[in-house]
């Protein structure tokens, strides 16, 4: 039976003490470099299978699903390293994932969001189908792409369109975010605020994520006519619900894309009493040291070390946009703008 094998490592950075993080630019080099070679065979992010633990050999190709929360994520990395290095191949990679998530779009042909797409053609397509049979197979002339789209797949996507958007200082490349953006958050605002068209997947029970699609696509694209809906509820309720408990950790990825372009590029206008959430103090507070959280104390404990390094030091590298204590300028200009209404 074949092993996967996790070439990036994720699992083991976070049992690795706080001090010794500190990443070398020659890592993230390489890094980039395994993920160009091995993770993106057809554009965007997908985990290789490997023959073996020891073995180089990709036979198949895994997690087709959530390709396209990956590869936002992955524009996003490249797009600080840009802003950062101004490296060539950084804007090459920028370029490309967008142009994978473009791709993604394209495919199902209304604007929608596709989970993935394979050429018909390739030797992975057959076993990649079968993996994600629980959601919609579709096909295409020369690809099949999977359907059923859920939010965290575009909640990825415009965490990466909205970061990418303002770290890279390349015209095309933000012509085709904000062309991107508009026409994904076209199709949500047309289907019931759904990425595929079910009023049972709609970003209404998620505001604080149906609110950051609108603030990335209005930023990126200020002509944009879309609005919310007439009623939404606090921005928060989502949040509050997901740190009553540590019983999964993709929700805490999910809700860092969210705030990060929520927080850094603030609300529309009228929203501002919305936000009351601390999510720095929610993780550190319910995730890092829950009681009850057994063997996962001792492995969250250097999360824990990074998260109050991050609020003290604010490093400057790439996560000094990301400033929780923006949140209470807009406290203050909505204070402001309600002492200057007429009583």
């Amino acid at each position: 039976m074949c092993n996967r094998r996790y070439a990036l490592g994720i699992s083991i950075l976070f049992l690795v003490p706080a001090f010794q993080l500190a990443a070398s630019e020659a890592d993230a080099l390489a890094i980039s470099a395994k993920i160009q070679a091995r993770f993106l065979p057809f554009g965007t992010i997908l985990e290789p299978i490997y023959a073996s633990p020891t073995s180089d050999q990709i036979i198949d190709y895994t997690d087709c699903g959530d390709s396209a929360l990956w590869t936002g994520a992955y524009l996003a990395a490249e797009a600080f390293r840009y802003n950062v290095t101004q490296a060539a191949d950084a804007l090459n990679n920028v370029r490309s994932a967008l142009a994978g998530l473009k791709a993604l779009s394209d495919v199902t042909g209304d604007n929608r969001l596709a989970r993935c797409m394979v050429p018909a053609n390739s030797p992975y397509a057959a076993s990649i189908a079968s993996q994600e049979s629980s959601n919609t197979i579709n096909q295409s002339p020369s690809w099949i792409w999977v359907g059923n789209t859920s939010r965290d797949e575009v909640v990825g996507a415009f965490f990466g369109l909205g970061a990418a958007f303002d770290l890279v200082n390349d015209s095309s490349v933000r012509s085709d975010i904000s062309d991107l953006a508009t026409r994904l958050l076209g199709y949500i605002a047309d289907h019931d605020w759904s990425p595929n068209d079910d009023i049972t997947n709609t970003f209404l029970v998620r505001p604080e994520e149906l609110h950051m699609l609108l603030v990335v696509a209005s930023h990126v694209n200020p002509s944009n006519k879309v609005s919310g809906p007439l009623l939404v509820p606090p921005l928060d309720i989502g949040v509050d619900i997901d740190v009553l408990s540590n019983s999964s950790y993709f929700k805490f990825n999910l809700d860092f894309m969210s705030f990060y372009n929520l927080v850094r590029l603030g609300l529309l206008d009228g929203l501002d009493h919305l936000v009351d959430v601390d999510a720095m103090e929610h993780v550190i507070e319910h995730v890092a040291r829950d009681s009850d959280d057994r063997d996962a104390d001792h492995n969250t404990k250097p999360v824990q070390d990074l998260l109050l390094a991050q609020k003290r030091d604010r490093p400057a590298y790439c996560f000094q946009r990301l400033d929780l204590e923006l949140r209470s300028r807009w406290r203050k200009r909505s204070n402001e703008r309600r002492q200057l209404k007429p009583s």
